[in-house]
């Protein structure tokens, strides 16, 4: 069975910057470069200190974030730029937080 997504973009600037605005219906600012670290997770306190602890942790780097959710307490959308694909360990830590699902690594 194939999973549908839908994918809006834009152009910024007089550069014309690329942007996808829109992942699934929830508004974010994502730049459609390098690596992007994509996550579903529940919308609570300290899920972006956790997950920037993990990743600085295993030596990845985040050069960009956006942040996108539903509502207040509801789903939420978190996309990193990031400079290196993180680890397998890395990834297994951060699924067996049961607030984080759906990790995806795209590669430009």
């Amino acid at each position: 069975m194939s999973e549908k997504v839908s994918v809006g973009g834009s152009f910024f600037g007089l550069a014309q910057h690329p942007r996808i605005v829109r992942l699934n219906s929830q508004p974010v600012e994502i730049v459609p470069e390098g690596i992007l670290f994509m996550m579903s997770n529940k919308d609570r306190p300290g899920i972006v200190g956790h997950l920037g602890s993990v990743l600085g942790n295993h030596g990845v780097n985040i050069a960009n974030m956006s942040l996108g959710r539903d509502r207040e307490g509801g789903e939420a959308l978190t996309a990193l730029n990031i400079d290196s694909v993180p680890s397998a360990e890395c990834l297994a830590e951060l699924e067996a937080d049961p607030d984080i699902s759906n990790i995806r690594i795209v590669q430009f």
